[in-house]
């Protein structure tokens, strides 16, 4: 095959639109008294529309049997021959803008790096997609257990997903900062005369049970239906589907995003919960991929979140049968836990992060007008968070040191870890890791402890392991020589 194409003439007026930062530093050097201003104004726009214009015609792309060739550049020419067995995975975004002439983008990932076709017709995305993935829509059944390798959410999910995922936090303070704004609103949607309660509130919240109960009222509802919103946005028709040797993973309303993962470059893989997940049995799935750059909201910086939330039972059910990882097998292996010498260290640390936590939150109350104008009331909040900060120090540090242990055993290195109170469960293969590092110090080498890190081949895919003993790290390395053998 050998067709040189280009991309959409849209790309024009997309790249106009971005470059309107170069514009900012030249108005402030052109300032208000020189003389033919907006004639060089107007010069610098239309000197920037014919570049765009002139990289446009120069940017072009060919598919051919077996590669796809990207070049580039106006006075310095860039020519990438990519071949279709070095992608890692393809992935399509489609923005509000690109929805109303349907246009799309496309990445296409190698480990190196992110080729980025922006914008192409639909038409055009499907034919590097399938160029790429010929065998990707091949109709066949992959697990009978799980639908069908299928899974997507309703309005129900998203509606338990709001409120596991909600910023409580966050979101309270947001509220307090603006109390006088969003209670003016309030008074104008629904009525309620919230604002009549705020001298009360600040007074004495405590005693004003009915100025207590709006306020609260108010806040977990804004909460909601904050996080209601961002998540049916995000994850508006969500569907994960599992074809071949491929997960297909689509989803969002006003910037749709689709992408394709080889399960053969699988780096590893995640389950985790946190406390509210495990209260209403639910669990979350992410997975790390051999390539260095996918969807920016969809990968964080430990994995691409194939599975927001689905019920536990049902996350290991995927994995047993889609990723092929028996989960419960690797229930009975060994487990190398956190060493009794490391917990004062931790223990130091741990006071050290939640003294530094509970500065940051009270400095900010300063700074919130209705914590200002009531000092019993800011001191009562005050308290109350140091309060909440040490017993949250407390139980997180006992949650660290029960669940915290790595297995090496089986073909399959299994690390438990937690933060604050989320635990994770992390499979990876040991021919999927590029090497280990070991990190000590002063007071790390008084106690003979490490930090390991085991550096996957994928980027965002490492396992940490912290306070472990230094014989351990050694011991690593062992098993890793004799699962090459």
């Amino acid at each position: 095959m050998n067709n040189k194409k280009r991309l959409s003439p849209i790309y024009i007026i997309i790249n106009f639109i971005k470059s309107y930062k170069l514009f900012i530093p030249i108005l402030l050097v052109i300032g208000k008294d020189i003389e033919w201003k907006y004639a060089i104004i107007l010069g610098i726009i239309c000197l920037n529309i014919i570049l765009q214009i002139a990289n446009y015609y120069t940017t072009y792309y060919e598919i051919k049997d077996t590669s796809i060739v990207y070049c580039t550049g106006i006075f310095s020419k860039s020519e990438k021959h990519i071949d279709f067995s070095n992608i890692q995975n393809v992935d399509t975004t489609q923005d509000f803008f690109a929805q109303l002439f349907n246009l799309v983008s496309v990445d296409i990932n190698i480990m190196s790096e992110t080729i980025k076709l922006d914008p192409v017709t639909r038409t055009s995305a499907n034919e590097i997609i399938t160029a790429i993935n010929r065998d990707i829509y091949q109709e066949k059944n992959v697990s009978e257990n799980i639908n069908g390798g299928k899974m997507s959410l309703g309005i129900k999910d998203l509606v338990v997903l709001s409120f596991l995922n909600s910023r409580m936090f966050a979101t309270f303070f947001a509220i307090l900062a603006f109390y006088d704004e969003v209670a003016d609103l309030i008074q104008g949607i629904f009525g309620v005369k919230l604002g009549s309660y705020l001298d009360d509130y600040r007074t004495d919240l405590f005693q004003d049970l009915k100025s207590t109960i709006y306020f609260l009222s108010i806040c977990f509802g804004l909460l909601f239906i904050i996080s209601f919103i961002v998540s049916f946005v995000k994850y508006y028709n969500f569907v994960l589907e599992s074809k071949d040797d491929k997960l297909l993973l689509k989803y969002g309303l006003l910037s749709k995003k689709s992408l394709v993962i080889k399960k053969e470059r699988i780096q590893n893989v995640e389950i985790s919960r946190n406390w509210r997940y495990g209260i209403f049995g639910f669990s979350k799935l992410k997975v790390t991929s051999l390539s260095g750059s996918v969807l920016e909201d969809l990968k964080s910086l430990d994995g691409i979140e194939v599975i927001p939330i689905a019920k536990k039972q049902f996350v290991e059910e995927f994995v047993n049968n889609i990723l092929n990882i028996d989960t419960a097998k690797y229930e009975n292996n060994e487990y190398e836990k956190i060493p009794d010498k490391a917990k004062p260290i931790m223990i130091r640390w741990s006071i050290f992060n939640n003294s530094l936590l509970v500065v940051i939150l009270t400095s900010l109350i300063y700074f919130i007008p209705v914590f200002k104008k009531n000092v019993t009331l800011s001191i009562s909040i005050a308290t109350l968070i140091v309060i909440f900060s040490v017993i949250i120090g407390i139980i997180s540090y006992k949650y660290k040191t029960k669940n915290t242990a790595i297995s090496l055993a089986n073909g399959m290195i299994v690390n438990k870890s937690t933060m604050f109170l989320t635990r994770y469960v992390t499979y990876i293969k040991p021919q999927k890791v590029g090497n280990i590092i070991v990190n000590r110090n002063v007071f790390l080498n008084s106690r003979n402890l490490c930090h390991i890190v085991v550096n996957s081949l994928g980027a965002g895919g490492d396992i940490a392991l912290r306070y472990f003993d230094v014989n351990f790290a050694k011991k690593i390395e062992t098993y890793l020589l004799n699962q090459e053998e």
